[in-house]
């Protein structure tokens, strides 16, 4: 930031399971209005919550991603580690691999979820791990999930569950961008 004076580095932050709070559903488009508490509104697709939209019942929602107006939220939740994360009730997406390669980490899917409680997205670096390596780091994911939903159960009032992901996006004009190309002509 001191050499680019032009760098834009935005930050983008993903993944924060809240008790949040129901405010309202517009049947318009069909999105039920969470209040997320300190000013932030969220909003939840109809067709992803199963249950009664009763307003001002608490409910267990991970903020996907910011708008401009207002934070879009999933009952899916995705909690987040070093070679895979982690989805409540979610789908599993392998890394381009081979057949053996797979078959290996389905595997390890079928082992610790039977009842396909979870669903995960592999990394490739999964790849690069043991068989207990990654076990353990899926078992401390669930940790993680469990004490997020005893969290939830424990009371009403709205509240941060777990901090998300964090993501850094840098932007460079293009008298950035040449400065770098000649550091790295050097």
């Amino acid at each position: 930031r001191k050499e680019f004076l032009n760098l834009v580095v935005q930050e983008k932050i993903m993944g924060e399971p809240n008790r949040g709070k129901i405010i309202e559903l517009n049947p318009q488009t069909k999105n039920i209005h969470v209040d997320l508490g300190m000013d932030k509104i969220g909003l939840l697709a109809l067709k992803d919550y199963w249950g009664y939209v009763k307003k001002d019942e608490p409910i267990l929602v991970q903020v996907r991603e910011k708008t401009d107006d207002a934070y879009i939220l999933s009952t899916k939740i995705r909690l987040f580690g070093e070679s895979l994360s982690l989805i409540h009730k979610g789908f599993s997406k392998y890394p381009e691999c081979g057949r053996e390669q797979e078959r290996f980490l389905k595997s390890i899917e079928n082992e610790l979820f039977p009842d396909r409680d979870f669903g995960v997205l592999w990394k490739m670096n999964a790849l690069r791990k043991g068989r207990e390596e990654i076990i353990m780091s899926i078992r401390e994911l669930v940790k993680s999930f469990e004490k997020i939903n005893k969290d939830f159960e424990k009371g009403k009032n709205i509240k941060l569950l777990l901090k998300g992901l964090n993501t850094y996006y840098c932007h460079f004009d293009s008298e950035t961008k040449k400065m770098l190309d000649e550091l790295r002509n050097k």
